[in-house]
């Protein structure tokens, strides 16, 4: 370095520059989400006003689990309503836990050749009504 010449902002002094950056709660909170939903590092780094790698070195933990955390306390409050059927959504919660996690409903087996959407070809039901229930469907074709 040039003698008489010092980087102020390197000692921890007030000087030129930018002072060092002080994560609050709601910053940790807005890169967890931003995380979870998707965003990349570079918004995420604009949207809280940082340069990239102070992102990266103040928001380690954010950044490598915020979207694990969010999908886990979702997982948790829909699995908690489900479980509630005092709950207003209960039903509903407790239909999607069965379908995405217990693997009921949704998905079934491909249909048989000439079958479409677990109905048989026109004109080989001998006119009789064709009626298939999965989880509470009823489809009738005459």
């Amino acid at each position: 370095m040039l003698e008489g010449i010092s980087d102020s902002r390197k000692s921890g002094s007030t000087g030129p520059g930018r002072p060092p950056h002080q994560p609050t709660e709601k910053d940790r909170m807005l890169v967890t989400l931003l995380k979870a939903q998707g965003a990349k590092e570079d918004f995420i780094a604009r949207k809280i006003g940082v340069c990239l790698n102070t992102l990266k070195q103040h928001y380690r933990e954010e950044l490598d689990f915020g979207k694990e955390e969010v999908d886990a306390k979702v997982g948790a409050s829909l699995i908690t309503a489900a479980m509630n059927p005092q709950h207003p959504k209960w039903f509903s919660a407790a239909v999607w836990y069965s379908r995405s996690r217990m693997g009921w409903g949704g998905a079934r087996e491909a249909d048989p050749p000439g079958w479409r959407d677990g109905l048989p070809p026109e004109g080989e039901s001998d006119g009789a009504v064709v009626v298939t229930l999965h989880m509470g469907e009823r489809r009738v074709r005459d």
